[in-house]
């Protein structure tokens, strides 16, 4: 008989095999179903295991293939709406299939995101499902494991610079949608909201700087407020100086366009405790998946992108390119967006 093992001590091959008098290989074969074992043997074997709950370590099986069946996600919140979204689709469209998700989030941290690529990395995913904050030296590092290693798919924050399958939201149209209905509800002094970063920001302020324009409205770089932020916890701070600096201008503006969700998100509680009135003084439109902004007495006028539709793409394009080799290593897929009042 085997010794007890200790509480969180896991039992082995090699204990199973001095318990039933044979060797370790005969075991592996065994929990294997292997045709080589007799089937009182592997009997004997298969319940030994299940009465001392051993754990099958399908990974180490699947790795000496080549393959874990493992697909990595990284996203900057799981509780943002729009995040929590598109997990939902990418665990939806994982569903009945071969392969497990690992979803691990960045909290927009440049050194928690790196952590998290690395950490995916390090145990053998087959794909990996980002949505990148944007840092100069992670893009890199992503741009290196696309070609080298693992399949990268951007998701949502596709950054230009990123040479791989990116899949999100019509960023220029949204932008121009939002914009345009902000002029057709009277408003012409629009400031903007966004961030320095390239790629979707910069879509998004060229769609805002194309509708102004059609609509023969001068843009007034004093409304243009970019902000720099490392993480969550820097944005309302960031935020509260940009509507600082807006307010003291003297024509200022009566209309706010949110590029990124985050910033939509922050921007009515701001206000409200600024004391300036929604929708009297300005109105707030910009991207955001979050409904309850709609249902507010004073509602902000959102923007909403297609989060689910966008994960179970992310997912569904992963085990195409797992399935099929020679498929271009570089696509780009984008949704629709919509507005809502």
């Amino acid at each position: 008989m085997i010794q007890k093992k200790e509480i969180g001590q896991k039992v082995t091959l090699v204990d199973i095999a001095k318990a039933n008098n044979c060797s370790v290989s005969t075991v592996s074969r065994a929990l294997s179903d292997s045709h080589e074992i007799g089937e009182k043997t592997k009997k004997r074997i298969v319940e030994y295991a299940n009465k001392h709950n051993y754990v099958f370590n399908n990974l180490a099986k699947a790795l000496k293939r080549g393959k874990s069946n493992l697909i990595g996600v990284v996203v900057g919140n799981s509780g943002n709406s729009f995040f929590s979204a598109l997990l939902e689709g990418i665990h939806q469209g994982a569903r009945g299939s071969s392969y497990s998700v690992i979803v691990m989030q960045s909290n927009d941290n440049p050194d928690e995101e790196k952590k998290c690529i690395t950490t995916l990395v390090s145990i053998g995913v087959d794909a990996l499902i980002i949505s990148p904050i944007g840092h100069s030296d992670n893009i890199e590092y992503l741009q290196k494991l696309h070609i080298n290693r693992c399949m990268v798919i951007a998701v949502d924050r596709i950054n230009n610079r990123l040479q791989t399958i990116k899949i999100g939201s019509k960023n220029y149209e949204g932008a121009y949608l939002a914009t345009k209905h902000l002029i057709e509800m009277g408003r012409d002094r629009i400031a903007h909201i966004t961030l320095h970063a390239k790629g979707v920001s910069q879509e998004r302020f060229n769609g805002f700087k194309e509708c102004l324009k059609n609509h023969n409205i001068k843009i007034n770089d004093k409304y243009i407020q970019k902000i720099q932020v490392n993480n969550n916890d820097e944005l309302y701070t960031e935020l509260e100086k940009c509507i600082s600096t807006l307010w003291k201008i003297r024509s200022r503006p009566n209309a706010i366009f949110c590029a990124m969700d985050n910033i939509t998100n922050n921007i009515y509680d701001i206000l409200r405790d600024k004391k300036i009135s929604v929708p009297k003084d300005v109105i707030i439109a910009g991207f955001s998946n979050m409904e309850h902004l709609s249902n507010f007495k004073n509602p902000i006028i959102r923007i909403e992108q297609n989060a689910f539709d966008i994960g179970k793409e992310a997912i569904q394009t992963a085990f195409e390119y797992l399935n099929n080799q020679g498929l271009p290593l570089s696509k780009r897929i984008e949704f629709n967006v919509k507005l809502i009042q």
